[in-house]
């Protein structure tokens, strides 16, 4: 059948990134943030399991550093997403995907964030640095930014004053680090968008709720 005959002449493309070289990664990030190519410190795309991309870059203004995380596009984006059991951290629990994350990226652009930090600072005489991202990006900056206010606070106490806007972040952290996020993060929502609804406790919830309302069900 025609349909037998399309689904059989090509491969199904799961991975969006693939065949996507770092340079074209770059020249998108340079053109869609308005900056010049030097601006660009740093870039990793080559994302794998708990290893998100990334990038540094300085303002255009030349007194903000920005730590960007990429959201969910790739497989191994996706499992990173899926790895939802928990980590301690300062007394409460973390997604540990995102937790993991997190660590990698802090590490990955550790030499990054130093040079642009010093670029800013013999530019404008200043330095603020933004941790940002979107949906897994999101939850990956704002795990960054719990790190730095609790177990990382004295290795990375040369960072100038920093704060994390988390784009439709998914639901990472146990209520008991709420008092620490607050000061440092802000989350940006779209109306109704699930993903920042979405838990493991929600959607188990959610299925003992379809159980018990099939169960009144009489046919």
């Amino acid at each position: 059948s025609k349909t037998l005959m399309l689904n059989t002449l090509h491969k199904a493309q799961v991975d969006m990134t693939d065949g996507i070289d770092a340079l074209s990664n770059d020249k998108a990030l340079i053109e869609l943030a308005g900056i010049a190519p030097d601006d660009l410190v740093f870039s990793f795309w080559d994302a794998s399991v708990f290893r998100p991309a990334h990038f540094v870059a300085v303002s255009p203004g030349g007194n903000q550093v920005v730590l960007g995380v990429r959201g969910t596009l790739s497989t191994a984006d996706a499992l990173t997403d899926a790895g939802a059991d928990t980590l301690p951290l300062h007394g409460g629990a973390v997604h540990r995907g995102m937790l993991e994350g997190a660590r990698f990226v802090l590490e990955s652009s550790l030499h990054a964030l130093q040079t642009a930090q010093e670029r800013c600072l013999a530019t404008s005489g200043e330095c603020k640095l933004l941790i940002t991202g979107h949906s897994l990006g999101a939850g990956t900056a704002a795990s960054i930014a719990l790190l730095l206010e609790t177990q990382l606070a004295g290795s990375y106490s040369w960072l100038p004053e920093y704060s994390c806007i988390a784009v439709a972040p998914p639901a990472i952290v146990s209520h008991s680090l709420l008092a620490i996020s607050k000061p440092v993060i802000q989350s940006v929502i779209c109306g109704h968008d699930m993903v920042p609804r979405a838990s493991v406790a929600n959607v188990d919830q959610l299925v003992h709720e379809i159980v018990a309302a099939l169960s009144l069900i009489h046919i």
